[in-house]
C-alpha cells in the first residue's frame, strides 16, 4: 500500500475539504461502513423464507471492502481543523463487535431493498443524531 499522501483520491479529498473549510464553521465526514453485497435483502429475504435465522448466514451479506475509505476518512478528520467524524458503526456492531447489516437477535434487517437503512437501522443511530443536535442546539447552530 502507497503512503496516503501519494493517495490520489485522498488528496481530491483533501483539496476538497480545503476549500468547504474556509467557508463554514464546522464539516461532519460520514465515516464509511462495509457495503452490503447486490441484492443483500432479497438474498436476507429468501434465506429467512427457508425458516432459518439470519444469525447462521453471519457474515455473508457484508463487503469487507471499507478499510481503505475508513483510513482515508480518519486521516482526513486529523489534518482538517473543522472537522468531525460522525462513525455509524459502534452503533450497528453486534455484541463480539461484528457489522453484520442486521441484528442476530431480532433478526431484523438494518437496509431496505436500496440500500438505504430503514426504520431499525434509523433506530439504531438516532443516539448520535440526537447527541448531534443537542451539540448544535447548545452552540446556538
Amino acid at each position: 500500500m502507497k503512503p496516503i499522501d501519494e493517495d490520489r483520491t485522498f488528496n481530491d479529498y483533501m483539496n476538497r475539504m480545503n476549500q468547504v473549510e474556509e467557508v463554514v464553521k464546522k464539516v461532519y465526514l460520514l465515516q464509511a461502513l462495509p457495503s452490503c453485497i447486490q441484492g443483500c435483502a432479497l438474498k436476507a429475504m429468501e434465506f429467512t423464507s427457508n425458516k432459518r435465522p439470519l444469525r447462521d448466514i453471519k457474515g455473508g451479506l457484508i463487503k469487507k471492502d471499507e478499510a481503505f475509505a475508513r483510513a482515508r476518512i480518519t486521516e482526513i478528520g486529523k489534518r482538517c481543523k473543522k472537522c468531525e467524524i460522525i462513525d455509524y458503526l459502534p452503533f450497528l456492531v453486534d455484541d463480539d463487535g461484528q457489522y453484520l447489516g442486521y441484528n442476530s437477535k431480532t433478526n431484523i434487517m438494518y437496509y431496505d431493498a436500496i440500500n438505504h437503512f430503514n426504520r431499525f437501522g434509523k433506530e439504531r443511530i438516532q443516539a448520535l443524531y440526537t447527541r448531534l443536535a443537542n451539540e448544535l442546539e447548545s452552540n446556538g447552530i
